[in-house]
């Protein structure tokens, strides 16, 4: 799971570690890393600010799902590391969300091929007419305490952009909110 310790990547830690996954994030800064690792959210934590990634996922034994929030180098990183036959779940790109012009392709592409991958965007809206399916899993791993969400809180509407701007620095673990009072 890329981007392991945003908002996306703690629930997707969370429903692959609830299915008997074993879960790799990865996550920029050593505090995210043991965040992941400390809340038994991810078995392996990878910090891309400190460690090659392609490197780190070499050393696992091919990996058969990768749940990607980020795109570019990260990505490229993960290609040559798939298992046979393995799947990439597209969620997110925000590597490329703020380049001036469209994000570039995988530079790996010829893995997709070599892996005999499969990839597929992965986007909620798709699946809203499975949505009471999904509700009963989750709220029973809420339930039990297996499913936690956790916050990034900014005090005042004044710092909004401020809190917004955490996303794209990477300077949140978990859900950036603002309250306002």
């Amino acid at each position: 799971v890329s981007a392991a310790a945003g908002a996306t990547g703690l629930l997707a830690c969370q429903i692959a570690k609830n299915l008997g996954a074993r879960v790799i994030g990865i996550a920029g800064g050593k505090r995210k890393c043991e965040f992941l690792r400390g809340k038994g959210l991810a078995d392996r934590a990878i910090d891309y600010k400190a460690e090659n990634v392609e490197a780190a996922l070499a050393a696992e034994d091919g990996v058969n799902v990768y749940f990607d929030n980020v795109g570019g180098a990260i990505l490229d990183a993960a290609l040559p590391n798939m298992a046979l036959h393995g799947r990439v779940a597209v969620c997110g790109l925000i590597d490329g969300y703020s380049g001036d012009g469209p994000a570039p392709g995988p530079r790996r592409f010829d893995q997709v091929l070599m892996k005999r991958l499969a990839i597929t965007g992965f986007f909620l809206p798709d699946y809203f007419d499975r949505g009471a399916e999904h509700q009963a899993a989750l709220r029973y791993w809420f339930d039990k305490g297996r499913l936690k969400m956790w916050f990034d809180e900014t005090a005042g509407l004044e710092n909004t952009l401020a809190a917004y701007g955490k996303l794209f620095s990477g300077g949140n673990i978990g859900k950036v909110i603002v309250r306002v009072s």
